[in-house]
């Protein structure tokens, strides 16, 4: 058997090779067409799309962009996000790069619930997501972190819109911490209120007692002095009638001066 040559088994080799990459080439270009349309007319199937993941050469990050995108219009964001991060590791050339990295950055904020931001501690973890999402449109340009000269102006509009938002947010965790304090001075302030006007009513209190007290022993004494005033006036044969006291200090003025007290303020 003769045998044959190694040039013409090489150039066999390299014809098939060329053969399958062009039949792989045709058909990944029918399969990404066909996916386009059907996406277009709302059809989200992913299936035939998900056979390029290891066959989509020089554009391997196309099928993972598009299955991507699927994911988002379902609200899948999670998965939408793994998908976009998976194009980006395969290098995308512009405008494939930015339009990932847009994509990327909006499905991760809208794992974000924004009306449901009750908590400083959500506050802080839809921060951390907007920063990650600022992030991604910054790197490798597609975004400026200062200024208005990134080289795609949705991008550079959209890291506009979430540095608003980031300081809505911080201003808003700021707020709130100070309404949390104001609130803290405010019970502190009635706590001192209350904790004063215990002490201003146990004082009154004190005071009330004692100035009954003085009266009191005001009336004996002076009870005293009338009985020795009587008895004096009896040695002495004097009537008393005249000199009752009664009329002037007797339990009335004891029940007008116990009223005469200080009004509690409540």
């Amino acid at each position: 058997m003769k045998k044959i040559p190694i040039k013409y088994l090489t150039m066999l080799i390299i014809s098939v090779a060329v053969v399958a990459i062009s039949f792989s080439a045709i058909v990944r270009v029918f399969v990404n067409k066909g996916f386009v349309v059907s996406y277009e007319q709302g059809i989200y199937d992913t299936s035939k799309e998900k056979t390029l993941f290891f066959m989509n050469f020089p554009q391997g990050y196309i099928p993972y962009y598009n299955v991507g995108n699927v994911s988002y219009q379902q609200g899948d964001y999670v998965s939408a996000i793994s998908y976009y991060y998976d194009a980006l590791r395969l290098n995308p050339k512009e405008p494939w790069d930015c339009q990932i990295r847009i994509n990327l950055a909006l499905a991760l904020c809208y794992t974000i619930d924004f009306d449901n931001l009750d908590s400083e501690e959500k506050i802080q973890n839809a921060l951390s997501v907007l920063y990650q999402a600022r992030g991604v449109l910054i790197e490798h340009g597609c975004a400026e972190d200062k200024g208005e000269n990134g080289h795609n102006k949705d991008a550079q509009q959209l890291k506009d819109d979430i540095d608003k938002m980031i300081e809505k947010l911080q201003k808003n965790g700021s707020g709130g911490r100070e309404d949390d304090q104001e609130q803290k001075e405010s019970e502190g302030e009635e706590e001192q209120k209350q904790s004063g006007e215990s002490s201003n009513s146990s004082k009154q209190k004190q005071q009330q007692q004692a100035l009954e007290q003085n009266k009191k022993n005001a009336m004996q004494e002076r009870q005293e002095e009338i009985d020795d005033l009587d008895e004096h006036k009896k040695y002495s044969g004097q009537n008393s009638d005249n000199g009752d006291p009664e009329g002037g200090n007797g339990e009335s003025g004891e029940d007008e001066g116990t009223s005469s007290g200080p009004k509690h303020p409540w």
